[in-house]
């Protein structure tokens, strides 16, 4: 392939599992010989975790920008159709909780809080989004079956599954990161941590910095704040994709 090759279609359909198997091989061999690509596809699922946050934003500046329109009208003395007057209202009522509820996260983030609380509110387990390969059919069965135990939050059965396929084929180091966040979920926080390491040691470019944000919350949950803080710090200075995150978890560490 020429160094020029747009690789964005392909992308996509990687991240939405509609390769075929040829087209599917190629692409995960290019995937090990061009950093390049393997960069634009971490970049890629950067993007995609990042649209929900910026749908949100736009429906909240939308609703301002419609009450702004709204309110010199009202300042003017005109007297709205009753069917205005109530939209107004609904809209005056959601910006005033809009208001208010930016007033109690700025008294939130300004207390401090206990590795548990740290815990609860900026852990979640990552979403699955694996490629299945056709090479191995026994594999291909239990990886689809642990999949669908770990969407379904059945992470005990899932981690058993995972583990399997890790011990049949250990260059599917990817895997870790499931396992990893599937042991977590059931408190198993020592085992997680070696899952999260074996990634980072491999320097797997597709999971690296995920392992990175999960390993700080083992050290968490096993009372290694020193451990914890230093984690958050690097991931806080590499301006990544968990950056603010990490910056607000620092912030509010005891």
């Amino acid at each position: 392939m020429e160094n020029e090759l747009n690789y964005s279609e392909f992308i996509e359909r990687y991240l939405d599992n509609e390769m075929g198997k040829s087209e599917l091989e190629w692409f995960e061999k290019e995937l090990d010989s061009n950093p390049g690509l393997q960069k634009e596809l971490q970049l890629q699922i950067s993007v995609n975790k990042a649209l929900v946050e910026k749908e949100v934003m736009e429906l909240r500046n939308q609703l301002k920008t419609t009450y702004s329109s709204l309110e010199p009208e009202k300042a003017r003395g005109i007297r709205f159709p009753a069917i205005v007057s109530k939209k107004l209202m609904v809209f005056t009522s959601i910006i005033a909780v809009l208001i208010i509820g930016s007033l109690f996260v700025l008294f939130l983030m300004n207390k401090p809080l206990s590795s548990e609380e740290i815990y609860a509110i900026y852990y979640q387990p990552y979403e699955a989004s694996l490629n299945f390969r056709a090479t191995d059919v026994d594999i291909d069965k239990d990886l689809r079956t642990a999949i669908r135990y770990y969407e379904n939050k059945d992470f005990r059965n899932a981690l058993v599954l995972f583990e399997k396929i890790l011990k049949h084929d250990s260059s599917r180091i990817g895997l870790n990161l499931y396992s990893g966040i599937s042991s977590m979920e059931i408190k198993e926080y020592n085992d997680a941590n070696m899952k999260f390491q074996a990634l980072i040691d491999h320097k797997h470019y597709l999971y690296l910095e995920q392992a990175e944000w999960y390993l700080g919350f083992c050290y968490l949950m096993t009372d290694k704040t020193d451990h914890a803080k230093e984690q958050f710090k690097q991931i806080a200075e590499q301006n990544g994709y968990y950056s603010p995150k990490a910056i607000e978890i620092l912030n509010r560490m005891k």
